[in-house]
C-alpha cells in the first residue's frame, strides 16, 4: 500500500464512506444476491421473438458533388417489453441485520441472437441504492450503477452482454425510503449468425487483412488508440441498434469536457442530410464503448469485455452530405480516471494534413484495429486516402483520421467497398473545413475572438490525459465546471475540469483556492493533497479529498476484474459537514496522530488491531462492510495517552466476505481491508 498522506487542519468532521463516489460509471462489484448466495426463483420474461432486420443497409447519397454508398449495417433488432418495478419482477427482505434491505430480480430470456442489452427510458436511482445487470450464468456483471449516473434525460443504455439471459437486479438498503423508477422500455438482441461481414457483430469477424492496434509497431500511436470508441447506435422509434467510431476531442479550454467526434451520417439515420428531433433524443440511448481491444497483437481467444462504457450524449452541432459529413457529441459523463482515456489534439490548418497517416476503428465492430494510409487526392470538403496496412470497412464510419504528428485532420465519411484491395479509396471529412466553414469552432473554442463560421485563423491543440502527475491550484474561485464561468488560458494555473473531478497519480495542491457554494468538486490523488494557506470549502459546497490512483500514459485501461484492492479512503466529504473548513498557516506542520496494523489477514476466527498514538488524543475503531454499514465496534470512542495499544475480537459472527477496518482519531481517518474467510 502507498503512503497515502493527508495535509491541512480542517474545521469539522471527517468520514469515510464505500458508497459510489461520481468520477466513477460503475463501481466493480459483486451483485448483493451474489454475497447472499441467494437461489431463490426470479420471475422470468420469455421473449419469444425472432430478429428479422439486420444486414447491411446500403444508401445512396451525394457527398461533394459525387454519388456514394454509404453502409451502415443493422447488427441487431429492439424489442418492447415495458418492465418496470411495480409491474414484473419479484421483491425478496433479505434475512440479515439491517432488517428491511431489499432486493428486486427480474430475468428476461431470449432464443434470439447472442447478445442481449437494456434500454431504460425512466431512469432514476435514489441515493444509496444500487442496481447491477449480469448474465444468468452470473459470468458477466455490469454494475454498481448508482444515483451517480442518473441523468435529467432519465434514459439509460447498457452496453451488450453475451448471453441469451439477462438478469436486473435492484439493491434498496433499509434506510433508502425514495422510490426509485426503473423502466426497461425494450431489450436489444444483436445476431452474429449470418454471413454478410459488414453486418456481422461477432466478435473477431472484420476483415483479414485489418490489423490489432494494440500490435508493438503501433506504440507510437498509443494515445491515439486510447480516444477511440465503438458506438452502439440504439434508434427506439424503429427497433434498430447499427454501429459507428468516432473519438474523444480536447478543446482549447483543455476543461475535460467530453466532446466526442463521429460522422454526421451516424446519427442521421434515415439519411436525408438534417437531424429531426427524434434523432437528437435517439442520441442519448447510444451506448459508447472504449478499451474494446486485444492485450497485445493477437487476437485473444475470449472476447474483451464491454465494461468501459458511457450511455448517452447530446448532439452539438454538424453537417451532412453537403459539406464534411461531421457529428460532434458530448457525451453524458467524462470518461472516469480507470478508463485510461486521452483527449485527441487536432489541427484545423490544411497545411498540417500530411501524406501519411493512420486511422483508428472498430471496422464490423471488431475489437479496435488500426490501418495505415497514403494520402490520394484533397477534395473540397474530403481527404481521399489509399490503404497501405489494414483497410476500411462498415463500422469505421466516424473513426479519426491522424495526421503523421498525431493530430486529427478528419473522421471517416465513405469509401469504395473494396475492403483489403489495393484499389480501395476512402473519404474523411475534412477538419479545417469543418472547423473554419461548419461551426466545428464554436464548440471547440466557444471564447475565442475567432469562433464563428468562415473564419480563416488556423490553430492545432495537443492532446490531453483524463489523469495527470500532479495538479496545481493557485488563486482559483471556481474549480466546479467550465459552465459557468469566464474564459480560461490553457496555461494559466487553476485550469477547470468539466466536472470538477481531478485526478492525479502524484499530488493535488491547493492554495488561495475558494470552492464556492452549490459547487460540487473532488480531489483524487495516488499520494498526497496539500490544501494550502488560503483554501476555503465554503458551506453549502460539495467537496470531497480522496486518495486513489489513476492510470496515466500509455496503458490499456483496467480490464474487468482487475481490482487491485486497495481501498477507497474519503478524507473530506463537505456533505457531511455544515460548517465552512479552511487551511492556515500551520497546516503543512500537521503530522499523523496515529497509525495501525491489522493481522492476521485473511483471518477465519479471532482479528487482531495494533495501533500507536502519537499524542493524547481520542480515538475509535470500528468495522464496516463493503456496503458502507458498520458491524461491529470495536473501540467506543475514548481518549488514550501516547503509546502502543493492542485489541482483538472474534470475527466468527461474520459471513465470508471483505470487510473494512476504519480508526478515527482528531482530524485523521484511515481505513484497511480485511477478508474474512
Amino acid at each position: 500500500m502507498k503512503n497515502n498522506i493527508l495535509i491541512f487542519t480542517l474545521v469539522g468532521v471527517l468520514c469515510l464512506t464505500n458508497q459510489h463516489v461520481f468520477c466513477q460509471i460503475f463501481k466493480e462489484e459483486p451483485p448483493v444476491s451474489f454475497l447472499y448466495n441467494m437461489r431463490t426463483e426470479i420471475e422470468r420474461h420469455n421473449l419469444d421473438v425472432q430478429i428479422t432486420k439486420v444486414g447491411d443497409n446500403a444508401r445512396t447519397q451525394i457527398i461533394d458533388n459525387e454519388t456514394v454508398v454509404i453502409s451502415d449495417p443493422i447488427i441487431g433488432e429492439l424489442f418492447d417489453v415495458s418492465i418496470n418495478i411495480n409491474n414484473r419482477g419479484r421483491w425478496t427482505t433479505l434475512d440479515n441485520k439491517n432488517n428491511g434491505d431489499k432486493i428486486w430480480q427480474m430475468q428476461i430470456d431470449s432464443k434470439a441472437g447472442s447478445y442481449m442489452m437494456l434500454i431504460f427510458d425512466d431512469f432514476y436511482l435514489p441515493k444509496g441504492s444500487k442496481l447491477f445487470v449480469y448474465s444468468a450464468d452470473r459470468t458477466q456483471v455490469l454494475g454498481a450503477f448508482t444515483e451517480e449516473n442518473n441523468v435529467p434525460s432519465r434514459q439509460f443504455t447498457t452496453p451488450p452482454l453475451k448471453t441469451n439471459s439477462i438478469v436486473v437486479e435492484y439493491f434498496q438498503p433499509y434506510y433508502v425510503k425514495e422510490q426509485p423508477k426503473l423502466n426497461l422500455q425494450s431489450v436489444g438482441l444483436i445476431d452474429d449468425s449470418f454471413t454478410n461481414v459488414s453486418g456481422t457483430r461477432n466478435f473477431g469477424t472484420s476483415a483479414n487483412c485489418m490489423i490489432n492496434a494494440m500490435c508493438p509497431q503501433y506504440n507510437g500511436w498509443c494515445n491515439q488508440r486510447r480516444s477511440v470508441a465503438l458506438i452502439f447506435r440504439v434508434f427506439t422509434d424503429i427497433n434498430q441498434i447499427r454501429l459507428c467510431s468516432g473519438s474523444l476531442l480536447t478543446n482549447e479550454r483543455r476543461d475535460g469536457t467530453p466532446f466526442f467526434l463521429t460522422a454526421f451520417h451516424c446519427a442521421d439515420r434515415d439519411g436525408n442530410g438534417s437531424i429531426s428531433q427524434a434523432e437528437l433524443n435517439e442520441v442519448r440511448n447510444w451506448a459508447f464503448v472504449f478499451n474494446y481491444q486485444s492485450p497485445d497483437c493477437v487476437n485473444p481467444p475470449i472476447e474483451p469485455p464491454l465494461v468501459f462504457f458511457i450511455s448517452g450524449a447530446t448532439y452539438l452541432n454538424g453537417i451532412g452530405n453537403s459539406g464534411t459529413d461531421y457529428a460532434l457529441l458530448q457525451l453524458d459523463r467524462k470518461p472516469p480516471a480507470n478508463f485510461n482515456a486521452y483527449y485527441n489534439g487536432w489541427t484545423n490548418d490544411s497545411g498540417d494534413m500530411t501524406n501519411t497517416g493512420v486511422t483508428v476503428h472498430h471496422p464490423a465492430a471488431d475489437i479496435k484495429k488500426i490501418s495505415e494510409w497514403a494520402r490520394v487526392n484533397s477534395h473540397t470538403n474530403l481527404w481521399e486516402v489509399r490503404w497501405t496496412a489494414g483497410s476500411a470497412q462498415p463500422g469505421s464510419s466516424g473513426a479519426p483520421l491522424f495526421n503523421s504528428s498525431g493530430f486529427v485532420v478528419g473522421q471517416c465519411s465513405y469509401g469504395n467497398n473494396q475492403v483489403c484491395l489495393n484499389t480501395e479509396r476512402t473519404n474523411y471529412g475534412r477538419f479545417n473545413r469543418s472547423w473554419h466553414n461548419y461551426g466545428l469552432c464554436n464548440e471547440l473554442n466557444p471564447n475565442g475572438s475567432h469562433s464563428g463560421s468562415y473564419q480563416i485563423w488556423v490553430s492545432s491543440t495537443g492532446g490531453e490525459e483524463t489523469c495527470r502527475q500532479d495538479w496545481i491550484f493557485n488563486n482559483c474561485n471556481d474549480l466546479h465546471t467550465s459552465a459557468n464561468v469566464s474564459f480560461l488560458n490553457p496555461s494559466t494555473v487553476g485550469t477547470r475540469q468539466y466536472d470538477g473531478v481531478y485526478n492525479a497519480r502524484n499530488q493535488i495542491t491547493a492554495e488561495n483556492t475558494t470552492i464556492q457554494s452549490g459547487t460540487t468538486v473532488m480531489f483524487e490523488a495516488g499520494n498526497q493533497i496539500v490544501l494550502g494557506p488560503g483554501f476555503h470549502a465554503v458551506a453549502g459546497s460539495t467537496f470531497t479529498a480522496r486518495i486513489g490512483d489513476c492510470e496515466f500514459g500509455c496503458g490499456n485501461g483496467k480490464s474487468e476484474g482487475s481490482n487491485d484492492n486497495s481501498y477507497e479512503m474519503v478524507i473530506f466529504d463537505s456533505r457531511n459537514n455544515p460548517n465552512a473548513i479552511e487551511s492556515d498557516e500551520d497546516s503543512e506542520n500537521e503530522s499523523k496522530s496515529f497509525s495501525f496494523t491489522i493481522y492476521p489477514n485473511p483471518t477465519n476466527g479471532f482479528l487482531t488491531v495494533d495501533y500507536t498514538l502519537y499524542v493524547v488524543a481520542p480515538i475509535c475503531i470500528e468495522l464496516y462492510n463493503i456496503f458502507g454499514h458498520r458491524v461491529k465496534l470495536l473501540l467506543p470512542q475514548q481518549t488514550q495517552n501516547a503509546g502502543d495499544y493492542s485489541i482483538q475480537t472474534s470475527v466468527t459472527d461474520l459471513r465470508p466476505d471483505t470487510y473494512i477496518i476504519k480508526v478515527t482519531s482528531d482530524n485523521q481517518v484511515e481505513s484497511k481491508q480485511v477478508v474474512i474467510n
